[in-house]
């Protein structure tokens, strides 16, 4: 479960770094995530909500890279073409409380996911093998 924390988190990093000359694709981390609201429609997604709030205004996540960590395609931002490229939202969760939001370039994330399936069948057939 670390491992899975410590990539994701890493995947994170990457895919800030990747939009270091846009600003505007990472949102900001302060305690008030206020700006989400006015950026994203229909949904109010903040700080503080618990996972059946964000299922509730979002739905359920299109995939998972760990138990706290939500994964929503195709997400776009309202009337702010600063965030054009930004398609994918990642919520964390905390507690069962949302910690943190991000609207990011979706690339590095499925690159993550693809590199991790292909890493989970590797380590299955090598237990079968044995």
């Amino acid at each position: 479960m670390k491992k899975i924390l410590l990539a994701a988190s890493l995947l994170l990093a990457t895919a800030a770094f990747a939009h270091a000359s846009d600003e505007a694709t990472e949102l900001p981390d302060n305690a008030d995530l206020g700006i989400l609201a006015h950026l994203l429609a229909p949904a109010n997604v903040a700080r503080g909500m618990t996972s059946k709030h964000v299922q509730a205004q979002l739905g359920a996540p299109d995939t998972t890279l760990a138990a706290n960590i939500w994964v929503y395609w195709n997400f776009k931002a309202k009337d702010n073409p600063r965030v054009e490229n930004a398609d994918t939202l990642i919520v964390i969760f905390e507690n069962e409380r949302v910690q943190r939001v991000r609207l990011t370039d979706g690339k590095p994330v499925r690159a993550f996911i693809a590199q991790r399936d292909v890493k989970a069948a590797a380590a299955k057939t090598s237990v079968a093998a044995k």
